[in-house]
Parts: C-alpha cells; sequence; structure tokens
C-alpha cells in the first residue's frame, strides 16, 4: 500500500496537488504501524509543508518527536496551544540534568530513578534516556554484592540494550555484541544470542566483536543448544510459584532427550574446542571446554562489570555445573558428582540431583520413611522427572508392602474376631436356646427323688439317703435282683455328678444330658441302648472321684465292704470304660459260719 502511494505521488505531482497533504498523512500512518518511526517523521514534515494547518498531522508529529526526545526539531511545530507539551519538555529536560547529576556523583539509584519516572515515561522511545539508563544500571550490577539476596539488574540491561537496537538498529554494534554475551551468560538463550550476532554482521561482517562469538557459537553449537534446553527444563521443574501449584506443562520426564554422556565427555574428556592460535594464547590452568567456558563467562563480567564475584551469580555457570552434577549422577557415578553438586547452592527450590546419593544411601539401608521425607520436599514438577520416580517408586513398593502386611494382619485379626463371636454366638444360644422337644432320656431328678429347683445341699442329702436306701448291702427289698440293685446306685451316682455340678446341670436342665453322646438332640431311643453311657464310647467320659466327704466311702469304711474290699467292692466304679461288673450279694451268712 505504501508504495502505491509512493507511485501516485511520482505520476503526475501537479494533478495531484489538492491530495499529496493526505497521501503523505495516510503513508506515515501506515509507517507508524510498522513501526517504522524515522520514516513516517519525514513524510508528516511533507505533509503539514504542503498544508500547516492540517492539524491531525500535526498532533501526530508532535507526539512522536516527544516520545524520541527530539525536542529541537519538536519546538519548530509547537504554537501558544500546546503548553501541555512544553511542559512535559521542561520536565523531561530537569529530570535527564538531574539523572546526568546523579551518575557523576555514582548515585546510581538515583539516576535510575530520574529515568524511570519522568524520562521514560514521557519519552519511551528516547535513545539517550536508554543509553544514561543503561549506564547506570551497568554500575549496580558491578557492585552488587553477591553475599547478600538481590535481584539481579541484567534483565534490565537486555531491556535497554533490546530498546537501544530496535531505535537505532545501525548506531552501535557494540550493542550487538553486548546483547549476545548477556543472553548467553546470563539468561542462557543461546539461540536468541546467536541471532543478535548473525544480525551484527549482516551490517557489518568485519566486525571483530560479533566476528569471535560466531566462531566460538559455530564450535560449541551443539553444546551450547543442549545447554539452552537443559535450562529451560529445569524452569520448569524448580519454578517457584505460589502454593506450589502445577505446572500444566511439566506432564512427562523433560531430560529425556539430553544426552548426559555427551556432555560429560564434551566438557571434561573432549580436547577443546578452539583453533590451534587460540589454544596457544590460553592460560595453562583451562585443562578442557568446562573450564574455556568458564574463562569465556569470567571475560564476560571483567569486560562488562569489572567484578570477578559475579561470576557464581551467573546462570550460565549455575546451570553449567547443574548439568555436570546431574549428568554424572545419570552416570550413576556419584564420586565425580559430587565435585560439581557441591557447587549448587540450596533454593526455595532443591535441585534433586545433588540429593540423589543421600536418598539412595537411605534406601540402600532400608531407611524408607527417611528416604520419602527428604523426597517430598520436592515440588509437583520434579516428581515428574525420571530421576524421582525411579527412587519414589521403590518407597512405594515397600508402602504398598507394607499395606498388604498390615490388610493382612487385619483380616486375621477380623477372622479371630468373627469366630470369637460365633463362638460366642453359639454359647449364648446354647444357653437361651429353647428346651429340645423332647427330653433327656434319663430324669436324674426323680431318681434322686427331689424337685427340679432343688439346691446343693438337698442335692447332697437325696444323695446320701438314696445310696442308703439301694446299697447292696443294705437294701431291704426283694422286688431288685442283684443286677437291678447295681444298676440303680449306677443310675444314682450318675445323677448325682451331673446334678451336683453347677455347669453340668445348666446343660442338662437345657435338655443336653452330659452323659448322652447325642446331647439330648437324638431321636428317642432306650435310654442307654444295653450298656451304660460311660463306656468307653465316642462320646465324653466320667471319672467318679468322690471326695474325702464321700458319704459312701465313710460308710464302708464302717461297715467294712463286702467280701473285704474297700469302697464299693467288687462294682466296676473305675472308669466304667469296661463290661459291667457283677458283685453277687451273699444270702445267710451266718448260716456259713
Amino acid at each position: 500500500m505504501v508504495r502505491d502511494l509512493e507511485s501516485q505521488l511520482t505520476i503526475d505531482p501537479s494533478n495531484l496537488k489538492d491530495h499529496l497533504p493526505q497521501l503523505y498523512f495516510r503513508k506515515a500512518l501506515i509507517e507508524i504501524n510498522l513501526h517504522k518511526e524515522n520514516l513516517a517523521i519525514q513524510d508528516l514534515k511533507k505533509c503539514l509543508d504542503l498544508d500547516p494547518v492540517l492539524k491531525p498531522a500535526r498532533t501526530k508529529l508532535i507526539e512522536i518527536l516527544l516520545e524520541k526526545g527530539d525536542f529541537s526539531t519538536l519546538m519548530g511545530y509547537l504554537t501558544k496551544e500546546d503548553q501541555e507539551v512544553s511542559k512535559k519538555i521542561e520536565l523531561v529536560k530537569q529530570a535527564f540534568t538531574n539523572a546526568e547529576k546523579a551518575y557523576n556523583k555514582k548515585d546510581f539509584a538515583q539516576c535510575v530513578l530520574e529515568l524511570e519516572n519522568t524520562v521514560i515515561p514521557i519519552t519511551p522511545s528516547n535513545p539517550n534516556a536508554y543509553q544514561l539508563h543503561l549506564k547506570c544500571m551497568g554500575e549496580i550490577y558491578s557492585k552488587l554484592d553477591v553475599t547478600e539476596n538481590q535481584q539481579l539488574p541484567s534483565k534490565l540491561i537486555i531491556s535497554d540494550l533490546n530498546k537501544l537496537i530496535s531505535l537505532q538498529p545501525m548506531s552501535t554494534l557494540q550493542w550487538y555484541e553486548s546483547m549476545a554475551n548477556y543472553l548467553l551468560f546470563t539468561e542462557v538463550q543461546f539461540e536468541k544470542s546467536w541471532l543478535f550476532v548473525k544480525n551484527c554482521l549482516k551490517i557489518d561482517n568485519d566486525f571483530k566483536g560479533c566476528g569471535q562469538i560466531s566462531k566460538f557459537y559455530v564450535k560449541f553449537q551443539k553444546f551450547l543448544a543442549t545447554l539452552e534446553m537443559y535450562s529451560i527444563n529445569n524452569g520448569h521443574y524448580y519454578l517457584v510459584n505460589d502454593n506450589n501449584i502445577q505446572n500444566q506443562n511439566v506432564n512427562e520426564d523433560l531430560n529425556k532427550d539430553i544426552d548426559f554422556k555427551f556432555v560429560a565427555d564434551f566438557l571434561l574428556n573432549d580436547e577443546v574446542k578452539v583453533s590451534k592460535l587460540e589454544k596457544k594464547k590460553l592460560s595453562s590452568s583451562i585443562k578442557n571446554n568446562y573450564g574455556y567456558l568458564l574463562s569465556r563467562a569470567s571475560a564476560f563480567v571483567q569486560t562488562e562489570l569489572g567484578n570477578d564475584k559475579i561470576l557464581n551469580t551467573l546462570s550460565f555457570k549455575m546451570d553449567l555445573d547443574r548439568i555436570l552434577c546431574e549428568s554424572f549422577i545419570q552416570l550413576n557415578d556419584f564420586k565425580k558428582a559430587a565435585a560439581y553438586c557441591s557447587n549448587i547452592e540450596d533454593s526455595e527450590s532443591p535441585f534433586l540431583p545433588k540429593y540423589v546419593p543421600e536418598i539412595d544411601q537411605l534406601l540402600a539401608k532400608k531407611k524408607y520413611e527417611e528416604a520419602k521425607r527428604l523426597l517430598e520436599r520436592f515440588n509437583v514438577n520434579v516428581r515428574r522427572s525420571k530421576l524421582f520416580s525411579e527412587r519414589y517408586e521403590v518407597i512405594e513398593r515397600y508402602i504398598n508392602q507394607q499395606r498388604q502386611q498390615q490388610q493382612q494382619r487385619q483380616r486375621q485379626q477380623q477372622q479371630q474376631q468373627q469366630q470369637q463371636r460365633q463362638w460366642q454366638q453359639r454359647q449364648q444360644q446354647q444357653r437361651h436356646r429353647a428346651p429340645p422337644n423332647s427330653k433327656p432320656s434319663t430324669d436324674y431328678y426323680k431318681i434322686l427323688d427331689i424337685s427340679r429347683d432343688a439346691d446343693e445341699k438337698t442335692i447332697k442329702k437325696a444323695y446320701r439317703t438314696q445310696t442308703l436306701k439301694y446299697h447292696p448291702d443294705k437294701y431291704k427289698g426283694n422286688d431288685l435282683t442283684p443286677d437291678q440293685i447295681e444298676n440303680k446306685m449306677q443310675d444314682i451316682n450318675q445323677a448325682y455328678e451331673v446334678l451336683a455340678d453347677k455347669e453340668l446341670r445348666e446343660r442338662y436342665d437345657r435338655g443336653d444330658d452330659p452323659n448322652d453322646p447325642l446331647g439330648g438332640q437324638r431321636q428317642q431311643q432306650q435310654p442307654f441302648g444295653g450298656s451304660r453311657p460311660f463306656s468307653g464310647g465316642g462320646g465324653q467320659q466320667f471319672q467318679f472321684n468322690f471326695g474325702e466327704n464321700d458319704f459312701m466311702r465313710q460308710f464302708m469304711k464302717q461297715k467294712g465292704g463286702s467280701g473285704g474290699s474297700s469302697g464299693f467292692g467288687g462294682f466296676g466304679f473305675g472308669g466304667f470304660g469296661g463290661q459291667k461288673q457283677r458283685t453277687y450279694v451273699k444270702k445267710n451268712a451266718k448260716k456259713s459260719k
């Protein structure tokens, strides 16, 4: 469109006399949008030469000249109506004078304040303001106390250089050289730095400063590109932000494409990549590419800032140590890594590779909880790295194993508790079970001739009474045979054994005869199936042990028993496990004498 307007102006200017001011004005507006302010100024001047009263053109020209700080040209276009513009000019002049005085007095902070508060806001395209600002910031940077946690002014210096190059690209090639060095050594922006070097050489291919940097970049291109990628990745990993919010861009291991073996070999093992002539000029202390890169960084701080102490604060130096530290960690050479990891100072976001040897040592000693606490210091972005995940997986396996063991113990405890509850429920059900449909086959209360609510004393008394009554030597009736008397005595003893024991009596009262192998739940059948329930079968056996107060024992001692034997004589009261023994009572004993 600009070319179309220019062609119209050159065809026949006489025919376009009335339209020329508007054409130049339109052309100037387009040039302003294309950031070609110098060309726009020329066309606006032509416009006003043709039509001095074209107010939009004059207003735009005054605006551009004020922003550029070109007051000498600006004064020729001001009128009495432009009082506000005149006041701004005076403010800028006074502030700029104050800034220069502050610089001469080495009050560089005041110099910066004057420029940033007044001069630059009113004249944002004023190259003189940025040049003075650049000088003041350079002095502040050079006198920086590296022992204090101060914000580095390198970004402001880069901003000043960038503005100066854009305002006056052909003015000073030294700006390109400085810009390239600042971008590499303070920001590790290799590609952008090289772009400024190339633009510098386009203007003057023989400019020595940019030419030397270009040769350096060609030889170190692969490594510097790797270092820049690593620096960008670390910027994501160790980004310090509020509440440690996860950076959404970090969803994988960012350093997976970095060849750490190449890095270690290039920096420490490969021959220094310089020409033979330059190698002769190198210090004898430079043994490898790592040393050579540090020497270039040191030369930068000396040339630009004159302060060697700033070297260790450069992002370039710190990232060199970081990438070497991690390279040896990735290669499992912790001994070599120590020399470079120790150079890395902790920040709000600690550097993981530095702590890997300590973490691995804790894992080797199975101190999983301590290792876990150390790993949990790192933010969510670092946790996506391979270095982190490989180590945390070991802890997770341990945690899962502990969890499984705990769950197994809990299941076992639950099973035991459930079994105990089931047992208790069965016991409770048995205690509260309704009486069975059929009563026990043997009525012990009837045998002892007592009621069901008889107490212990009554039971014992009844037992003595029945044993006296049915003792083979004392029974006076003629209705029972000796075998029946013997069975009767066994029934009496059996009844007493059950009813005299509280627990057995409770079972019996619920319908569960302890002497019945079927526990009172069997079908109705003969009481003892032709044999005594105490025989050696599958049921519970009872050994009758009468105590010292046993009435029968006392009784037999007094009477001497039958046939001279103690206790019950021939009655088989031992375990009742064998065949029933019979004792025949001798009749007419007196006659035999």
